[in-house]
């Protein structure tokens, strides 16, 4: 039983008439959890997809829980740029939408594994400064790819055998803040978490670290972190 066409035009419309993957023209209103699998025809199991998308993913169970995080993630974005033109009047800004089939290899079955390890000589510059490389460095290999990051701490400990300062705030801030939104899961000795969100693909072109009388930013080129003296 197909959804409802009041479902279907609600779907549609959260996705700005577009694929939740892709952002390609949707062409139809993809159940999430099959029919087979007694899915249900209600909004919450509704992914609007392209042509493309429905034939690479639609019929893999597998790919359902993906699926629905991309379209929940689309949705809030189109959200809130509706309430921007609301707000604003500013109707270029929700009109245009940019196609990138490149998202779809965040479906692909296996995504990029890369690990760094941090000396005692390294700094917390050095440190984040070859992490945020691996990051862009593997988004222009291999394009929109999860990413799965690895560290490991050698060394600066206290003489109370816990992290010194700078790979406390490396692991619970810099980590956090900076590097995963930009990657699926990131494993460190303090910290092990997943990104609840699909990752980010569009990744700065450089890193720039201040001190802490410095804001932070995050621009299309450049994306500011500022340090801290204490916690």
């Amino acid at each position: 039983m197909a959804f409802p066409e009041s479902i279907k035009v609600q779907a549609l419309e959260n996705s700005a008439f577009r694929c939740c993957i892709c952002q390609d023209l949707a062409a139809d209103v993809h159940h999430i959890i099959p029919k087979s699998k007694k899915g249900s025809n209600l909004l919450e199991n509704a992914a609007p997809l392209c042509a493309s998308c429905h034939d690479l993913f639609g019929d893999n169970p597998a790919k359902s829980k993906k699926i629905r995080q991309m379209r929940d993630y689309w949705w809030t974005i189109i959200k809130a740029r509706t309430e921007f033109v609301v707000k604003t009047g500013n109707i270029e800004e929700h009109i245009y939408v940019e196609i990138d089939p490149n998202s779809r290899h965040l479906l692909k079955d296996k995504g990029i594994v890369f690990y760094h390890a941090i000396l005692p000589k390294d700094t917390f510059e050095d440190a984040a400064r070859v992490m945020f490389s691996s990051i862009y460095e593997t988004q222009k290999k291999y394009p929109n790819q999860e990413r799965y990051m690895y560290i490991d701490i050698d060394g600066h400990r206290n003489e109370k055998g816990a992290f010194d300062h700078d790979m406390y705030e490396l692991q619970c801030y810099f980590n956090l803040n900076v590097i995963l939104p930009y990657v699926t899961r990131i494993y460190s000795p303090l910290i092990s978490v997943q990104n609840k969100f699909p990752q980010r693909n569009d990744i700065p072109e450089s890193l720039e670290i201040n001190d802490p009388k410095e804001s932070k930013a995050l621009t299309k080129d450049k994306l500011t972190f500022k340090k801290s003296n204490k916690y």
